[in-house]
């Protein structure tokens, strides 16, 4: 099994970088402008610029989350995170790509296995029942 990211614990500037390896320079984008400092509040203000761009129908942007899904890095407030994108891409899955699909499927099985499950893995369901 690989070993996930953990980014529960690190600093604004470690958050950034860890979403820059997880997703690629494309994640810069959706970066809060004027910067926050507090690691958790950043994380949440990246998020909804990337809920945001998901909505607006951006491939980009449901790329992005469906990077971070199946990366299932350990973020501040990951649960939350994790199913609003799951949530913003259930309202968008018409938009997923075969292979964006496959990922999400696969992911969602690799977490229905364990032996406790996440508590975003209901929200990975219902979007993989909309798929």
């Amino acid at each position: 099994m690989r070993q996930q990211a953990d980014l529960r614990h690190a600093s604004r500037q470690g958050l950034e970088a860890g979403l820059l390896v997880l997703s690629g320079e494309a994640i810069r984008a959706y970066f809060p402008e004027p910067d926050e400092p507090h690691p958790a509040l950043w994380t949440n203000r990246v998020i909804q610029q990337l809920r945001s761009g998901i909505r607006a129908e951006e491939a980009v942007a449901i790329g992005l989350a469906c990077q971070l899904l199946a990366a299932d890095a350990m973020l501040p407030f990951g649960k939350l995170i994790k199913s609003n994108l799951a949530r913003a891409l259930k309202q968008k899955a018409a938009l997923l790509t075969p292979a964006q699909r496959a990922m999400l499927i696969s992911v969602t099985q690799r977490l229905a296995v364990l032996p406790y499950a996440p508590r975003e893995l209901e929200d990975y369901r219902k979007l993989v029942g909309k798929l």
